[in-house]
């Protein structure tokens, strides 16, 4: 049996949406509002993410997640299944969610995979870019 490296799986909330949405080469499960917990819950046996021998995966979650949440058990329990080449996080917004990004950070650092900063492409809300434009700038970083 061939042993198949396809091009790219994106995984998470609205953000990670906005992000497939221009990078449609991409394969995606994404579903907005949903939390680390919510997405591995309803996920954790969907076939493109059990087969996912990607060249790069995107992982936008914890956003969503409650400061008392399970968020590092979740997010784990997420990337210990990632078989792909490389693993890029978006971390979530300084200002509003720096638990959570600061989370994301430490999970990024242990899998010595790659962290993303959105800050720049962050509008008005404080947690997500207003444009496809943005989105598709911080596709350009990953891509």
């Amino acid at each position: 049996m061939f042993d198949i490296l396809l091009e790219c799986l994106i995984i998470g909330d609205s953000i990670a949406n906005g992000i497939s949405m221009v990078n449609k080469q991409c394969s995606a499960i994404v579903k907005n509002g949903i939390t680390s917990d919510g997405w591995l819950k309803e996920n954790k046996n969907h076939p493109t993410y059990l087969n996912n021998k990607y060249k790069i995966t995107v992982i936008s979650l914890g956003t969503n997640d409650l400061k008392t949440g399970k968020t590092i058990e979740n997010l784990y329990d997420i990337r210990i299944n990632m078989k792909s080449e490389k693993v890029y996080w978006i971390l979530p917004s300084s200002t509003l969610k720096p638990i959570q990004r600061q989370i994301v950070r430490e999970l990024s650092n242990e899998f010595h995979d790659t962290s993303i900063d959105i800050s720049q492409q962050i509008g008005y809300d404080g947690i997500h870019p207003p444009t496809l434009n943005k989105y598709k700038e911080i596709g350009d970083k990953i891509f």
